[in-house]
């Protein structure tokens, strides 16, 4: 459970629809649909009922388009309500100073990133993310600032994001996955680490609090036979009776342990 959620980005959209139905949200409203806006004020209904604050931008970086490439400039502006005919790129130095006094406030000791704050990759749209990243960065726990929060950042784009800031290497875990990353933190399992799980079944017996008895046993038996092996002396397969006896449930293990003899 967060304290408070921000919602950056294109993604502010339809919850500042949902917010207010008069939010006119530019250009890029074309793009939005009635069920986003429906499941944004329901997810902002949940974020009430739950003590849980979102926070949206009140001020938008604009223009009418993005650059063309890095060499050309767009006209922009910082505004507190998008204009029609203009696209809203990054936060504004408001929802920066905002989130500032929040982090200051608040001593968060998690603090989980999965996005920029806008379109980083141009220059004239970075000052959002930069702001918000920074600050991240300046409160994350250290050596030197060991009450300081945990600072994870999720997502191909945030990490190239957090490369480009300058502080991916400031921050407490970076995690390429994305999708995968926001499906984790909710408890859910991925089905690619649930392969990998099941296929280390064979090894569980090494995880399972309940028989560390049994485990220094079988350890003890295939040390004694690492040991009589080392010395030439025999040590045939009626070693492993125990074993059969001790892991009956785990079949498994007991072929790992025979495949390794």
């Amino acid at each position: 459970k967060g304290d408070k959620i921000y919602i950056y980005g294109a993604a502010a959209l339809p919850f500042l629809m949902a917010e207010d139905s008069t939010f006119q949200p530019g250009i890029a409203g074309d793009k939005i649909e009635e069920k986003d806006i429906k499941q944004a004020g329901e997810i902002m209904e949940l974020g009430r009922r739950r003590g849980v604050e979102i926070v949206l931008p009140r001020q938008f970086v604009v223009a009418q388009s993005l650059p063309v490439d890095a060499d050309h400039l767009v006209q922009t502006k910082t505004v507190d309500v998008i204009p029609a005919g203009e696209q809203y790129f990054d936060i504004g130095p408001k929802d920066v100073e905002r989130f500032e006094k929040d982090v200051d406030e608040n001593n968060f000791s998690l603090i989980v990133s999965n996005g920029p704050a806008g379109a980083f990759e141009y220059e004239q749209f970075r000052k959002g993310t930069q702001g918000i990243y920074q600050k991240i960065a300046d409160v994350t726990r250290t050596e030197e600032n060991p009450d300081g929060a945990i600072t994870v950042f999720g997502g191909g784009d945030t990490i190239y994001a957090a490369e480009v800031t300058q502080v991916v290497n400031k921050i407490s875990y970076a995690s390429s996955g994305g999708g995968a990353f926001l499906w984790l933190l909710q408890g859910k399992a991925l089905p690619g680490v649930e392969v990998l799980r099941n296929a280390a079944g064979k090894y569980s017996y090494l995880l399972d609090p309940s028989i560390p008895d049994i485990m220094a046993k079988v350890i003890k038996k295939v040390s004694d036979y690492a040991a009589q092996k080392a010395l030439g002396q025999p040590f045939g397969p009626e070693a492993l009776t125990p074993m059969r006896v001790l892991l009956p449930r785990n079949q498994q293990s007991v072929s790992l342990i025979q495949s390794a003899i």
